[in-house]
């Protein structure tokens, strides 16, 4: 019952994350709809801890963190302290870094334990703890400029590695525990690849062959499934040309 319940609420929540649709009428009262779903993901002052349901908006009112969406007050999303990269490691530990590096600045119990258990933003708008420039850059959406060069290439690595991606899903039970690890490892670095050249204007050709090289000495001695290994030389093969075309044009520019 735990996992059907669980499932459920996952597809219901599909519909209720979009700016397409406006407010529903009464359904508003009973159901969580993309309305009063937006201000949960606002980090508006005015909408900060509010509308935590997942399907039904019934328990928000009841418990009293209900907060409806006001249409003259544009929903800015995100978090408080705005997470400026790419990075799917560092958006996972951002938050626990800033709330260490508060704590080491706090000498007074008081404050020690109002940090951990405040709510969001407490620490850096309540405390006045970011220049005026951080709290301008909080309320911008984070949008670094990349070359059109680049964006092609991160087009192309993402859909191969989405490609092994799948062709490992698909064959997990038919390849050894090594295998595995080999490929998570050159999935997890493949994206965090490509979010450091999201936040770049050129292409790392250094790391990009680096990375390459070493998988190719590790698939050479450890895959033995033929689907992978024809995905993963293709990548490779992709990513040397790429390399190659890229490093050609920028010697050509020098000349």
């Amino acid at each position: 019952m735990f996992f059907i319940v669980g499932a459920l609420n996952l597809v219901y929540q599909f519909w209720v994350h979009t700016e397409h649709i406006g407010k529903l009428g009464p359904l508003e009262y009973l159901m969580v709809t993309p309305s009063n779903h937006r201000v949960h993901h606002a980090k508006n002052d005015e909408y900060i801890d509010s509308n935590y349901g997942g399907v039904f908006i019934i328990w928000d009112r009841f418990f009293g963190t209900f907060v409806d969406e006001d249409q003259n007050n544009k929903i800015i999303y995100g978090t408080k302290l705005q997470l400026r990269s790419w990075n799917p490691v560092w958006a996972n530990l951002q938050v626990y870094y800033e709330i260490i590096k508060s704590l080491s600045k706090k000498s007074n119990v008081t404050d020690f334990f109002k940090i951990l258990y405040k709510p969001p933003g407490w620490n850096f708008d309540k405390q006045s703890t970011i220049n005026t420039k951080q709290k301008k850059e909080n309320l911008e959406k984070y949008n670094p400029y990349i070359s059109s060069t680049c964006k092609k290439y991160i087009t192309l690595q993402f859909i191969l590695t989405f490609i092994i991606t799948t062709i490992l899903a698909l064959q997990i039970y038919d390849i050894n525990k090594l295998e595995i690890i080999i490929c998570m490892i050159f999935i997890i670095s493949n994206l965090y690849t490509i979010s450091f050249l999201s936040e770049t204007k050129v292409i790392n050709l250094k790391l990009e062959f680096i990375k390459s090289s070493l998988f190719l000495l590790l698939f050479y001695f450890s895959l033995h499934t033929y689907s992978l290994q024809v995905s993963y030389l293709l990548h490779l093969l992709t990513s040397f040309t790429l390399i190659f075309l890229y490093q050609r044009k920028i010697e050509l520019k020098d000349t």
